[in-house]
């Protein structure tokens, strides 16, 4: 058995959704910028048969030494760099980038409910403060990518403040523009009908949101 979970990696429906909504081409430079624990760069390289660049980045130094050693377990070959992805020591020039930014995680109520206790912690105002994260990191992760390009924006959570208010604002700007894609297993964003949401009880999945934002602006 501990042989073969060093070879396996257990994913829910959101986060291979992420990659074939992505679904960079062979020599495509993807940045997944809150990689850890590396999950969909994992997927990423799988769907197209390591022929991308792949650069993982995590603000944390333990989460990444985790991903560092699933990605080795699993003989996928990418670049990890541990920063702030806010304030990223990268240049522009990706083609596309994932972002996987922390988030209230109340999509993973049911399948970890420890989260009730970690959100009791976080106390009043926790929303609020992940939102103001969210945008930071999205307008990094577009400031990073060619005009034209893309970024996959999700979230393991379903209020509305971290995900549709978090991206409309840069749409809304300018900066950005929805991309609606054909492999849809969710239900419409919330005024956003390109975005997807997922639930619990309707989609075999963790509750949350994704959208694809094609770069107009920067």
């Amino acid at each position: 058995r501990a042989g073969l979970s060093r070879l396996l990696v257990i994913q829910d429906r959101l986060s291979m959704l992420a990659g074939h909504v992505l679904k960079p081409y062979a020599g495509h430079r993807v940045l997944d910028a809150c990689s850890a624990p590396g999950g969909k760069a994992a997927h990423l390289y799988d769907l197209l048969e390591g022929r991308l660049l792949i650069v993982g980045a995590d603000v944390s130094w333990r989460r990444l030494l985790a991903e560092h050693t699933l990605l080795k377990n699993l003989d996928v070959k990418a670049e990890l760099v541990n920063m702030d992805s806010g304030v990223p020591a990268l240049r522009r020039g990706f083609d596309s980038v994932v972002l996987d930014p922390d988030c209230s995680s109340l999509g993973r109520l049911g399948h970890s409910p420890e989260t009730r206790l970690w959100l009791e912690r976080m106390g009043e105002g926790i929303v609020d403060r992940l939102s103001g994260l969210q945008r930071r990191l999205l307008s990094s992760a577009l400031r990073l990518v060619e005009r034209g390009g893309y970024v996959l924006y999700t979230t393991c959570t379903l209020t509305f403040e971290e995900n549709e208010e978090v991206i409309g604002r840069f749409v809304e700007n300018g900066l950005a523009e929805l991309v609606e894609h054909p492999i849809r297993i969710g239900d419409p964003g919330l005024g956003m009908p390109e975005a997807q949401r997922l639930y619990t009880h309707k989609h075999r999945s963790v509750g949350g949101f994704i959208a694809l934002l094609r770069v107009t602006g920067f």
